[in-house]
């Protein structure tokens, strides 16, 4: 089958670096097309002239169970960690604060066997992005989208220079020698009421 293009599901098209996705120039881009929303997965740090333009909200589909998983490898970290029940991923709103906005729903995919950190990544994202359908639907409905909350704790930030390649085999051991992971059924967290959208 033929790969579908980004051009074929939208009216206008447009690449972005890294580096211009904060200008000031890409900020009155998003203006000028009127934003309701802004979604954002795996973007670099966006500044608030940039995350404050779209009418509805500005979300972000995070890999890892925020806040008490932030940043960066949020997977990979938790896995190694054996915090078993942060290996899921969070939709929430973007604020100022890394991976710290409002969540509106948290998923945790089914487990069936050891999973590893790619079947994890995998396995979250095709759930994220079954959640963030619904929350888009939900906000075509009502014109907007729920607040949120701040699940209890403030986590920890992971940065990218964290992670070194000796961790590759620390989790290996983990993994033969330490607790097995229990098999569990997809788990969906809902932080708002359909009532709370405006």
């Amino acid at each position: 089958s033929t790969p579908l293009q980004p051009q074929s599901i939208c009216s206008e098209y447009r690449e972005v670096s890294t580096k211009a996705i904060n200008s000031p120039e890409f900020a009155q881009y998003l203006k000028d097309l009127d934003t309701d929303m802004l979604i954002l997965s795996g973007a670099p740090v966006i500044k608030p002239e940039i995350f404050s333009v779209p009418h509805w909200a500005c979300l972000n589909l995070h890999l890892g169970i925020a806040p008490q998983y932030r940043g960066e490898h949020c997977l990979f970290w938790a896995l190694l960690q054996g915090v078993y029940d942060c290996l899921g991923c969070t939709i929430h709103h973007v604020s100022s604060r890394i991976d710290g906005g409002a969540v509106l729903t948290q998923g945790l995919p089914a487990i069936k066997k050891p999973p590893s950190e790619t079947s994890l990544l995998w396995d979250c994202a095709g759930l994220g992005g079954a959640l963030l359908a619904k929350l888009l639907d939900l906000s075509v409905k009502t014109q907007g989208l729920p607040k949120g909350q701040f699940p209890q704790g403030t986590g920890r930030l992971y940065r990218y220079r964290e992670r070194k390649p000796w961790h590759a085999t620390a989790l290996h051991l983990h993994q033969l020698f330490g607790p097995a992971i229990s098999q569990r059924p997809t788990r969906i967290l809902r932080y708002y009421e359909v009532t709370d959208a405006p």
